[in-house]
């Protein structure tokens, strides 16, 4: 770690990064010393696999759902969804990917594909959100692809059908003063 009077604030914000609030860890840090800095990380188990199932109905039609999210993807700390819907008007299987360090330490990704009965999405997003005072920047980018064929209906049967598609981009630099 960096020496000198901001090493100790990287060393507490080291340790915060560490350790995943979301899994069960807890983090502390405490000054021993002037000038130095000591942290201890205290970790515990915690389920990281969420399944999920719903069934429902509306009016004659069965609806249903389910999911499995695996929150530490083989002892990584990454993210792996399978999901699959069946509602009245729409199927969906969606496969999402979340890495918290996916262009190195602090860069998040988010890569998803949803499979649905009138389309398809495409989403990436990779983040660097503020991690650290020392460090007062923030950067995002975005892009999210929608097909999606839809219809509308007069009394009961198809009027018109039509195909929309959409382009979402997003790039975003911030800088705190």
């Amino acid at each position: 770690m960096a020496a000198g009077r901001q090493g100790g604030q990287r060393l507490v914000d080291a340790a915060r990064l560490l350790t995943c609030p979301e899994h069960g860890d807890e983090r502390r840090g405490h000054d021993e010393r002037v000038g130095v800095v000591d942290v201890t990380v205290v970790t515990q188990d915690a389920w990281t696999t969420e399944p999920g199932i719903s069934l429902g109905g509306k009016g004659s039609t069965t609806t249903y759902g389910f999911d499995l999210k695996e929150k530490d993807f083989l002892g990584t700390g990454r993210q792996l969804s399978l999901a699959h819907a069946s509602g009245t008007q729409r199927s969906t299987s969606v496969v999402e990917y979340m890495d918290p360090n996916l262009l190195g330490p602090y860069w998040s990704g988010d890569i998803a594909y949803a499979d649905n009965s009138d389309g398809y999405e495409e989403r990436v997003e990779i983040a660097r959100p503020f991690v650290s005072f020392l460090d007062p920047r923030a950067v995002d980018v975005l892009i999210d692809h929608l097909t999606q064929n839809d219809q509308i209906y007069q009394d009961g049967d198809t009027y018109a059908r039509f195909r929309q598609r959409h382009f979402d981009a997003l790039a975003r630099y911030t800088l705190a003063l």
